[in-house]
């Protein structure tokens, strides 16, 4: 294995798109899905994409019945890493402002 000591990107976001079926433990599913496809559009429409990824993920073992999870790296040590939970569709901008330093 060889370990990658300079990654090509600034920012890293996983986001869940973990689906479960109906009466169980809550699942980012359906939001997720939505949350990493604005995320993803985004960073493609601002060019961004080379240093700000976007990973659809399974599970990130922080369900929430009120939206989606995150987790949110900065290779390099540029910063600590981010776990968010409960994202919707709507904060998609803020994440990337706050997190990411991009505009929405």
């Amino acid at each position: 294995m060889d370990e990658v000591r300079d990654a090509p990107c600034r920012v890293h976001i996983l986001v869940c798109a973990n689906g479960r079926p109906p009466g169980g433990m809550p699942s980012c599913g359906e939001v997720g899905e939505a949350v990493f496809a604005r995320l993803k559009g985004h960073a493609l429409r601002t060019g961004v994409a080379h240093e700000v990824w976007v990973t659809r993920t399974g599970c990130l073992g922080l369900c929430h019945a009120a939206g989606a999870a995150l987790a949110i790296h900065r290779p390099g040590g540029e910063g600590r890493s981010v776990f968010l939970q409960a994202v919707q569709v709507d904060e998609v901008e803020e994440v990337l402002r706050r997190y990411a330093g991009r505009a929405g």
